[in-house]
């Protein structure tokens, strides 16, 4: 399989325990990359995070783009290079794998190591 930015969560954006300061705000993209992807509800609430999120990656002027930018910075990240990884996944038919796998680095590695190892088992 040719590899793709959606492969780059799996790759590289995991949290990285020798710097939890890049790691906390490389989970901000994360949790970004999920509110972006969730599936549309009839909650104002969730739909409006939705919203929020997917200007965040795609605003390309004023403070939003700022905030995006500084962000990057500090997980050290290109902001460029991640906006084209969070368009091509925002206009993917693999958001629920690409959920599963930002859940799965969220929330603990041996969830990652499963998800992986199933997905790799199931070719």
């Amino acid at each position: 399989m040719k590899p793709t930015n959606i492969n780059v969560i799996t790759d590289e954006f995991r949290p990285d325990v020798s710097s939890p300061e890049k790691s906390l705000f490389l989970c901000v993209i994360l949790q970004a990359l999920l509110d972006a992807t969730q599936k549309d509800t009839q909650d104002l609430e969730s739909h409006k995070y939705k919203r929020e999120a997917i200007l965040w990656f795609t605003t390309n002027n004023g403070k939003r783009k700022e905030d995006f930018e500084y962000i990057c910075d500090l997980a050290e990240i290109e902001p460029n290079y991640m906006r084209r990884v969070a368009m091509e996944i925002l206009t993917s038919k693999r958001t629920n794998f690409v959920r599963n796998h930002i859940n799965a680095l969220l929330t603990h590695k041996d969830s990652y190591d499963r998800i992986k190892f199933k997905n790799k088992k199931g070719k």
